[in-house]
């Protein structure tokens, strides 16, 4: 009875082991299965460059370190297929401030990392720092994959994505990896903790004598006091402060808030809103989401740039630096009043003038940012780039010849007209034309002739007859006669009418 018994406990444990084995077997199947989804028809490689970072007056020195390429391509478990180095770059100084890149020198298309290893040294704390942690590829693979719609004045806006892989050290092992595409946008990918190691003598030894200057206390010495390492008013300002430790984490605290702009007087703003937040993420606003601009939870910007134009054309920049103690303590009390509330930070806009009013908003609450550096300057670019309620008129005489299509191209745009799309154009709000094309075929072999208009001439033309009536509909008549190069263009408007400069070149 008792071998019986003894039996069945075996019979049941085993059963037990087999159904657990099963059960684990499933669970990674179906782990695999969720990664297959989340990635199936993704491109994994890009062109990206490697780069480092970190805070002013904090510079750090990667002892030896790499990113690890995927552990899962396209759905299929690999071993790490390829590794970018992250050391040899000297001594990083963060002179451009925390989230700014120092570039690699890797080149090529190479797949997204999935791992970061790393030991570092920090010169301020005389510490050496160690990292070895997965970082969130799913989270990378996708937001290159998306891209992001960017302003490229010669090519309109288009979608792009980023080139940059960015790793920030900072005081306390602390470590943030960002995404990062042409200066227009970057987003953080993570925050990862270091813990501190230390070099053995015995592997010191081993090194050559440029890379034993690394654990050389003169070397150091040198190193802090060098004003192209750390700046001289930087140095000054840290002189006998503690490290404020905690001070990066509190630059990824989050905000539902949004900017929004006011005139105090006539003017339009350029569909163009660039910030950056302290936690070295950066935005641009273009184009329709400029319009919809939506609240978003975001880290408290740092600074921020503006583009605007006065009623007679005239273009402006802004740049707003924020003064860090002051926007932070406005959120916070913003925050603590209404926890639920968004948030509004105000530019006010004085047209002709250097005024930028600033400030913070909850809908009831209202806190004015009177520490921030403003700067207001005129700008040329803006100024080409003023648009004007027209459209173009072709008038064709007796005799002339249609042309199959017409070419409109403007700075930032260019319109393609066929199948006498020409023909009663709408008004429509547009920058002035840099060229016009007309392209024709006969016997089979296309020509054009382009009518070009230099850039400043053909803005003030616009201008001198908007100002009479701002906004008013403008309409540029392009007379197209029988005999080759016969053209005449003037634009009427507000009981008006000017002649248009402009230069006319054929080609086959």
């Amino acid at each position: 009875m008792k071998k019986d018994f003894f039996y069945v406990l075996i019979l049941l444990a085993t059963s037990i082991l087999t159904s657990s084995c099963q059960e684990n077997k499933q669970t990674k199947q179906v782990a695999k299965s969720v990664i297959q989804d989340t990635l199936t028809n993704m491109k994994t490689n890009f062109k990206w460059q490697e780069g480092l970072s970190c805070p002013s007056g904090y510079p750090i020195q990667v002892y030896k370190g790499w990113l690890e390429g995927p552990l899962v391509s396209n759905g299929v478990e690999e071993s790490p297929s390829s590794s970018t180095s992250i050391s040899g770059f000297g001594t990083t100084t963060g002179m451009g401030g925390w989230g700014e890149n120092s570039s690699g020198m890797s080149q090529g298309e190479k797949s997204i990392p999935k791992r970061l290893n790393c030991t570092w040294y920090s010169y301020v704390e005389d510490v050496m720092y160690h990292i070895n942690t997965e970082l969130d590829y799913q989270k990378m693979v996708k937001l290159f994959n998306e891209g992001f719609q960017s302003s490229v004045r010669k090519r309109g806006k288009v979608i792009t994505t980023y080139d940059h892989i960015t790793v920030g050290f900072a005081p306390g092992g602390v470590v943030v990896v960002w995404v990062q595409g042409g200066g227009q946008k970057n987003v953080e990918i993570g925050r990862y903790q270091a813990k501190k190691v230390i070099i053995s003598p015995e592997e010191i030894a081993s090194l050559d004598s440029h890379e034993r200057l690394l654990f050389d206390p003169a070397d150091r010495a040198r190193t802090l006091k060098n004003p192209k390492i750390i700046a001289p008013e930087v140095q000054e300002a840290n002189k006998n402060k503690p490290i404020p430790y905690g001070l990066w984490d509190s630059y990824r605290i989050k905000y539902s808030w949004r900017p929004t702009l006011v005139f105090v007087r006539e003017g339009k703003v350029q569909d163009d809103l660039g910030f950056e937040m302290f936690n070295g993420e950066k935005e641009k606003l273009l184009g329709e989401e400029f319009t919809k601009n939506e609240y978003q939870e975001r880290a408290i910007p740092k600074s921020l740039g503006i583009g605007y134009w006065d009623k007679n054309g005239q273009g402006y920049g802004g740049v707003i630096d924020f003064e860090e103690k002051e926007i932070f303590d406005a959120f916070k009390e913003l925050h603590k009043k209404n926890v639920e509330a968004n948030i509004d930070l105000e530019i006010k806009i004085n047209p002709g003038s250097t005024y930028l009013g600033v400030e913070l908003k909850n809908g009831v609450n209202s806190i004015p940012l009177k520490k921030s550096k403003l700067q207001v300057y005129e700008s040329r670019s803006l100024t080409k780039e003023y648009t004007y309620n027209w459209r173009p008129v072709f008038v064709f005489t007796e005799g002339a010849k249609k042309p199959d299509e017409i070419n409109i191209r403007r700075r930032t745009l260019q319109e393609v007209l066929k199948d006498k799309a020409f023909i009663n154009m709408p008004f429509q709000q547009n920058s002035p034309p840099n060229r016009i094309s007309l392209s024709y075929e006969e016997d089979k072999v296309g020509k054009a002739i382009d009518l070009i208009f230099e850039e400043e001439e053909v803005a003030q033309t616009f201008k001198s007859l908007d100002k009479l009536n701002p906004g008013a509909p403008l309409e540029m008549e392009i007379k197209i006669g029988k005999a080759p190069h016969s053209f005449s263009i003037n634009l009427k408007g507000n009981g008006k009418e000017m002649p248009v400069k402009f230069k006319a070149n054929d080609w086959k």
